[in-house]
């Protein structure tokens, strides 16, 4: 034991990578322990909003945890910087969405829900300025409300415990008639399209929560 002790303290590549280690099995378990750890405990990184951000691309992090913590309010600044280093430019928004909840599937609660897809409807619309006809606050809006629309699809098309499936001129019914949105009927029936035929993953597979969100905020 302790030549094993001497080995790693001489050793500052076996204790840096020893500290790794340990920091992502704490995150994965609970991640606001593990940014702590990283940041106050063994000062791996300053603890910037941009430096945890970067810390938060490791492939070996547990994206519930990630997704977890970007979606707690006090971790906004955190979330907006992880954000910003997502490229979805040229991407459809229903496959960038994916890309997104892959990444950092929230908690289906309300507020961390809505924190989550507000900051990627952003970035989606900066990567993509002409992907809606509006200026970037109102597309921004527009990709958010189509965003939980999906979500709301998702739950109905993919959930064997919802007998009653929502038909394409429903769900472009149910959009035009909820939502003053500038989207042409052609694009919601190519969202319906791919949703459908393709699950959305980070969709929680319960029909309870999820579903009632999203039909929260459409009132249907």
């Amino acid at each position: 034991c302790l030549v094993w002790r001497h080995v790693v303290f001489s050793d500052p590549l076996l204790a840096a990578r020893m500290d790794v280690d340990k920091a992502i099995q704490i995150f994965n378990t609970n991640a606001h322990l593990g940014v702590e750890f990283i940041t106050t405990g063994i000062g791996m990184i300053n603890g910037t909003e941009e430096e945890i951000a970067q810390w938060l691309e490791r492939p070996q992090l547990n994206p519930q945890q990630v997704g977890k913590y970007l979606q707690t309010k006090s971790n906004k600044g955190v979330l907006h910087a992880t954000m910003a280093r997502k490229d979805f430019a040229g991407m459809h928004l229903d496959d960038a969405l994916r890309t997104c909840l892959a990444a950092m599937p929230p908690v289906m609660t309300t507020s961390g829900t809505r924190r989550i897809l507000k900051s990627f409807a952003r970035r989606f619309c900066t990567c993509n300025p002409r992907y809606f006809a509006e200026a970037e606050e109102e597309a921004a809006e527009t990709a958010y409300l189509l965003c939980f629309a999906m979500l709301m699809l998702n739950t109905d098309a993919h959930n064997a415990s919802v007998e009653q499936k929502m038909t394409r001129p429903q769900f472009v019914a149910y959009i035009a008639s909820s939502l003053n949105l500038k989207v042409k009927i052609p694009y919601l029936e190519g969202l319906y399209d791919r949703v459908t035929a393709n699950e959305i993953r980070a969709e929680p597979q319960s029909a309870g929560p999820g579903s009632a969100l999203v039909r929260s905020v459409f009132s249907w």
